[in-house]
């Protein structure tokens, strides 16, 4: 699997980067053969979002996007 993690008008720290490959890891539980993952991260005015598409064994796209996503299990910028 090979993710792809882009920030808009926001940096991706290495710690955000290792909660991502680790959280998008467990995809191999469900044998889901994900060729590419995109996620983009973006912060407008104080609102926070997380998008993800995973392009599963070349098929339809699947899309989640940070409501999907609990606020208390993101890592926090400290």
């Amino acid at each position: 699997m090979k993710l792809r993690i882009t920030g808009r008008h926001m940096d991706v720290t290495s710690a955000l980067r290792r909660y991502l490959e680790t959280r998008f890891a467990r995809l191999d539980r469900y044998e889901l053969k994900a060729g590419i993952v995109q996620v983009v991260l973006s912060v407008e005015k104080l609102q926070h979002k997380a998008e993800a598409v995973c392009v599963v064994q070349d098929r339809k796209s699947t899309r989640l996007n940070s409501s999907h996503i609990p606020l208390s299990r993101m890592p926090s910028s400290a």
